[in-house]
């Protein structure tokens, strides 16, 4: 063999060489952009399926309870309900932009379920400012659309996966 034919041969080796690197290094990027959109979807469906379960209704009523218990003895903590009214809204922020990786719908109901949120905590309000605007009149219906909206938030993303 001659040296024209051993340089064409490592030629065609190294190009199937770097064909096949770029093919595994693809494939890797294929699958971690996968496992990335995955993580993200599962994040939505554990925040709304969080909601729907009502961990957030739980959180109400043992803060509640506890401010009742404080007006008893007067000393309202306030600090704790503000801290709570900021943290829901701070984490419906990170779960918004999340969901603003993907469709239209989930993008909508995600939002809306952030609104519903929003309304919730502002109905309350009032009453942990000592104030009683007769808000328990409103939170049913309240309470029923936010699962409602956390349902659908939830069977969308999993539509995704």
């Amino acid at each position: 063999m001659t040296i024209d034919t051993w340089l064409a041969i490592s030629a065609g080796a190294t190009f199937l060489l770097a064909l096949v690197a770029f093919w595994a290094i693809w494939q890797n990027h294929s699958l971690q952009k996968r496992e990335r959109k995955d993580r993200l979807l599962n994040e939505i469906i554990e925040w709304a399926t969080g909601i729907s379960r009502g961990s957030l209704d739980k959180d109400m009523e043992n803060l509640v309870n506890d401010i009742e218990c404080a007006r008893e003895l007067a000393a309202v903590n306030i600090d704790e309900w503000e801290k709570y009214s900021k943290e829901v809204p701070s984490k419906n922020k990170y779960i918004i932009k999340i969901a603003s990786n993907f469709d239209n719908d989930l993008q909508e109901s995600v939002k809306k379920l952030d609104t519903l949120l929003r309304y919730r905590i502002e109905l309350q309000i009032p009453y942990f400012q000592g104030r009683e605007p007769g808000y328990k009149l409103k939170l049913p219906k309240n309470k029923l659309e936010i699962y409602q909206c956390a349902n659908k938030v939830t069977e969308r993303a999993t539509k995704l996966l």
